[in-house]
């Protein structure tokens, strides 16, 4: 009985057909894998030091984390007593030892100025997520790596996001970039690496991606407010 069926030739330009279809997608859907991934692991890290911040002021017995430890007793000594609180609250299980290296949003070597706000995440919580969190200019910082040292891309507004507390509302917020610097205007200002609370694409800016967190939290891209944040990454 005569069976019909495919020729090797047809077989192979199938395969050859396949291959090139799945060469063109595949980096696309991995892509969306890993920004849906790190836009997770974002909101995660984002509810978990909300939660062990209230957790902290609760066994402080405190009003105001901001009035007790950052203005009024503010230094360092005073501090330490609501990070080692705030640490236990997050489940902080070590820290973090080896060469920690960050990049900026854009993609450059991230080299920040004063401590607070370009403090680096060394306390590993049980999740695998870093965070540090400091007190300067009368201000609280948070830094977190939402999938720690361990995992890339260690980048800041990729992985590594800034929050703060500033006033007398006692929460923490998302920083947002106030201004796009030029070149020629970081020349006449006094901490040109992060003045502006720099997030974009275009900033040259050794702190480039610590104003990321409230565009990440509202899925707007910095650059341009028609695409999404976390789709439009810079590569």
């Amino acid at each position: 009985m005569y069976r019909k069926g495919f020729t090797l030739a047809e077989v192979l330009i199938t395969l050859a057909v396949v291959g090139v279809v799945a060469a063109m997608t595949l980096p696309s859907v991995i892509n969306k894998f890993r920004a849906k991934a790190l836009e997770t692991g974002f909101k995660k890290s984002y509810s978990n030091i909300n939660k062990a911040f209230l957790n902290a002021k609760l066994e402080l017995e405190s009003d105001s984390i901001y009035r007790d430890y950052a203005v009024y007793n503010y230094g360092y000594n005073q501090f330490s007593k609501f990070s080692e609180v705030f640490y236990k609250k997050l489940n902080a299980i070590e820290k973090f030892k080896g060469t920690y290296g960050l990049k900026t949003y854009s993609g450059e070597s991230s080299i920040c100025g004063p401590a607070g706000m370009c403090t680096v995440p060394k306390t590993i919580l049980a999740d695998g997520s870093s965070i540090e969190t400091a007190v300067n200019g009368g201000k609280i910082w948070f830094v977190v790596d939402t999938n720690g040292p361990y995992k890339k891309p260690n980048r800041r507004g990729h992985d590594v996001f800034t929050f703060i507390i500033n006033d007398n509302s006692d929460k923490i917020q998302m920083l947002k970039m106030e201004k796009l610097y030029t070149e020629d205007e970081l020349k006449n200002v006094p901490y040109p690496s992060f003045e502006g609370y720099p997030c974009s694409d275009k900033s040259k800016q050794e702190a480039n991606g610590i104003g990321c967190a409230w565009y990440a939290f509202n899925n707007v891209n910095p650059d341009d407010s028609t695409k999404t944040y976390w789709d439009n990454l810079p590569r």
